[in-house]
């Protein structure tokens, strides 16, 4: 988005004039005054994030001077804030500007589109990107976008826990957003995994997006029960 609060044009190119904005997507509201114990097994683990109350999104608005302004409560849908967020990425759905795909942790992802300088809307619902198939949220990590299947639209890839698949999302150019994760072959691949980061990236240059995954379990002592989960 621009310093004017207008968000910038797609395919348009950043100017001296125009700064970026920031989105900080935030987990919970964590205290080692009262940290949770959780055990498995007699052995201390990480407690499930439904254990612990959901922190709201930061969006900052760039002053252009080298400070920020924290703008959530004016330009983002109040009932969108205080759920655990893991990642974001913006791109272009829109003309409006800059739109927002957020992925959240044992919460609907959102799908954020803008309208003027406000991030009015959550069409998540409407693609088929907040839930899975069955109707139940997954635990998005990390998010990104890529033109996967030479479209001209950008596509999704979220990642998720162990045996909810890491989700990729086509973009039809109209909702719903088409699931491919099983007939991409993704599902068969990351079943076992619990993922973190994910980068599209052409990597021997043939002009396909290749898929780099962060993958790592958190549970200490899973291997008690699961030997097939990494």
């Amino acid at each position: 988005m621009r310093a004017d609060g207008q968000p910038a044009r797609p395919g348009s190119t950043t100017t001296a004039t125009e700064h970026l904005d920031l989105f900080v997507s935030n987990y919970v509201k964590f205290s080692y005054n009262d940290s949770h114990r959780c055990e498995f097994k007699g052995e201390r683990t990480y407690c499930a994030q439904t254990a612990y109350e959901g922190d709201r999104p930061t969006l900052f608005h760039n002053n252009g001077d080298g400070t920020f302004t924290d703008v959530t409560e004016k330009r983002v849908w109040r009932s969108w804030l205080g759920a655990p967020g893991r990642g974001e990425h913006a791109t272009s759905m829109t003309t409006a500007g800059p739109d927002l795909f957020v992925a959240r942790d044992a919460s609907p992802n959102l799908l954020l589109i803008t309208s003027t300088t406000v991030l009015s809307r959550n069409a998540a619902l409407d693609a088929e990107v907040a839930l899975s198939a069955e109707g139940a949220a997954r635990a998005g990590m990390g998010v990104d976008s890529g033109d996967v299947n030479g479209d001209g639209r950008p596509d999704f890839i979220v990642t998720n826990f162990n045996d909810e698949q890491h989700t990729l999302f086509l973009n039809l150019g109209k909702f719903p957003f088409h699931e491919a994760t099983r007939e991409s072959g993704l599902a068969a691949l990351t079943r076992f995994y619990v993922g973190w980061g994910a980068h599209f990236i052409d990597y021997d240059n043939d002009g396909n997006l290749d898929l780099v995954l962060a993958n790592g379990h958190i549970n200490p002592v899973i291997e008690k029960t699961r030997m097939d989960v990494l």
